[in-house]
């Protein structure tokens, strides 16, 4: 499961996705992506390039944290509604962390299983700053 694309070749997709084909177009992109690629690339592009989401996140800041186990961590920083993602620790403390096995998140990402559900299930751990997780989760729907 990956893109195949490199980095730029991703964003440029990305970008020009969420210009054509919108959320659906950037979903059917995300479904075979690795977590570098989702939380280094996809989500961040397509949030700092679709006005709705950065109207919604307007205001929101903070670092979320994601621990797939089997494949890293990585994090998503916004400020006042930008984002910006990578890998290993962020350089500044989370205010959420959200805990998951590499086979949870590929089944999310191919629309296999809601997050909420995931959840409930105790198959996705949280913790930390549930508002920030909420607003982030507008970014994802």
């Amino acid at each position: 499961m990956a893109t195949g694309l490199s980095p730029e070749e991703l964003k440029k997709k990305v970008e020009e996705a969420v210009k054509t084909g919108g959320r659906a177009a950037v979903q059917e992109i995300a479904k075979n992506a690795e977590p570098e690629e989702a939380y280094c690339v996809i989500l961040p592009t397509a949030a700092n390039n679709d006005p709705s989401v950065q109207q919604k996140l307007k205001g929101v800041n903070g670092v979320v944290k994601f621990v797939i186990d089997g494949s890293g961590t990585y994090w998503l920083k916004i400020t006042d509604g930008v984002i910006e993602g990578g890998k290993g620790e962020p350089s500044s403390p989370a205010n959420a962390t959200i805990t998951q096995s590499l086979d949870t998140f590929k089944k999310i990402q191919t629309r296999q299983l809601d997050p909420q559900m995931a959840f409930m299930q105790g198959l996705l751990k949280i913790s930390g700053d549930m508002g920030l997780i909420m607003r982030l989760a507008q970014l994802m729907r």
